[in-house]
């Protein structure tokens, strides 16, 4: 509801490119260009979950205010997005992890057909971070 840029992406592997062009796309209009790399990471694990669990076409939508921008990934998939243990055999399971390292807060919404999955990157944090 609170979404200024939403669109809707096709269930495969070109998807998460297509949506992370979307974000880069927005926050450049939005003159937000300081949150790109973040805010693309962000997009670019939760469109990748969405195609890989929610086994969906999926939506990606854009809102801003004072404090950042929240990324909202939705899908048809159900199931609660959880961050899998890593280790140095197994090359998955990292996305939620980024998304945790990258926001600064992040969680899920159940609906009747799917799953809203959203990240808040504040336009304050430390910037350091990502580079």
């Amino acid at each position: 509801a609170d979404a200024e840029a939403s669109r809707r992406f096709p269930y495969g592997a070109h998807g998460p490119r297509l949506a992370r062009r979307f974000v880069a796309e927005t926050l450049t209009t939005w003159n937000l260009r300081d949150l790109i790399d973040r805010c693309v990471l962000v997009t670019s694990e939760l469109a990748t979950n969405a195609v890989r669990h929610g086994g969906s076409d999926f939506t990606v939508s854009l809102g801003r205010d004072a404090s950042g921008v929240t990324v909202t990934v939705g899908d048809a998939g159900r199931g609660i997005p959880r961050a899998r243990g890593t280790d140095a055999l197994n090359p998955g399971g990292r996305g939620l992890h980024l998304v945790d390292w990258s926001a600064d807060r992040w969680g899920h919404r159940e609906l009747d057909d799917g799953k809203l999955v959203w990240a808040h990157v504040a336009a304050d944090a430390d910037e350091s971070r990502v580079g």
